[in-house]
């Protein structure tokens, strides 16, 4: 395995995950999701933050993969510009059958591993005292 400047190679671990992914069928079946009710209202801008935080602070999620030559190779990249989506299904006729969907749709989402991020991170609000926080990464980055 040659060396290029700037860039890391993946761990054996991120490189099974990798293959595991370039074969799969269903890439989507690497993605891990999750998702949080909370009940009670909360602050969504302070929220937010405290998720930018947790961003900043959780170095795999500045994992971006390149392809270079036949090698897959990882570089960090700044999260900074990453934008957290607040969608307020609040005033939908069934907020929760509106959850339901978003969650179906965006847990079987692929990740292309070499444009752009791996991961989604997104607050929904559901009525003023009730929020679910959402997040979803490709398993690479864990």
């Amino acid at each position: 395995m040659s060396t290029v400047k700037g860039y890391l190679p993946l761990t054996s671990a991120q490189r099974g995950m990798w293959f595991a992914n370039e074969i799969s069928k269903k890439p989507a079946n690497n993605n891990i999701c999750e998702y949080i009710t909370i009940e009670g209202s909360i602050e969504s801008d302070i929220f937010i933050s405290a998720i930018h935080q947790t961003i900043a602070e959780a170095g795999s999620l500045h994992c971006r993969f390149v392809q270079i030559d036949s090698e897959i190779r990882q570089f960090l990249e700044s999260a900074d510009s990453y934008e957290v989506v607040l969608n307020d299904f609040s005033e939908c006729q069934s907020p929760e059958s509106e959850l339901e969907e978003y969650i179906k749709i965006h847990s079987t989402k692929e990740f292309h591993l070499t444009n752009g991020r791996a991961f989604e991170f997104s607050l929904i609000k559901l009525s003023p005292s009730k929020y679910v926080y959402y997040h979803c990464c490709h398993h690479i980055l864990l």
